[in-house]
C-alpha cells in the first residue's frame, strides 16, 4: 500500500512535468501570439493543477502513513473517499482538455509554416 501512494505522488508529478516539457517544446517552434498564450496558459494551469493535486494527494490523510498502515491500533483520519473521487475526476477532465489541446495545437502552428 505504501508503493501504491507514492506511485500516486509520483505519477501526478510526472503528468505535470511531462506537460510542461511538451509546452516547452512547443514554444520553439511556435509563431503565432494566440499560440503562444494558449501554450503559457495550459503550462501554468497544469503546473497550479500539479502542486495543488499533489499536496491533496500527500495530506489527504492525517497522519500521512495512515493511509497504508493497516494497524488497527493506528489512529487518524482521511478525506472522504468521495472528496477524493471529486478532485480526482475534475483534474482528470481538465487534464484530457490540456491533452487535446497539445495534440490538436501542432496542426495549427505547422500549418502556417513555408
Amino acid at each position: 500500500m505504501q508503493y501504491w501512494f507514492f506511485c500516486e505522488l509520483f505519477y501526478t508529478l510526472a503528468t505535470s512535468m511531462l506537460k510542461i516539457a511538451i509546452g516547452l517544446f512547443l514554444l520553439r517552434i511556435a509563431n503565432n501570439k494566440i499560440h503562444i498564450f494558449i501554450i503559457k496558459a495550459i503550462m501554468y494551469i497544469s503546473a497550479v493543477l500539479g502542486v495543488t493535486y499533489f499536496s491533496i494527494v500527500l495530506f489527504q490523510c492525517h497522519p500521512i502513513s495512515f493511509w497504508w498502515d493497516l494497524n488497527p491500533d493506528h489512529h487518524g483520519y482521511c478525506l472522504s473517499a468521495s472528496v477524493m473521487a471529486d478532485t480526482s475526476y475534475v483534474v482528470s477532465a481538465l487534464n484530457s482538455v490540456a491533452d487535446w489541446v497539445f495534440g490538436i495545437l501542432p496542426i495549427f502552428i505547422v500549418k502556417d509554416l513555408q
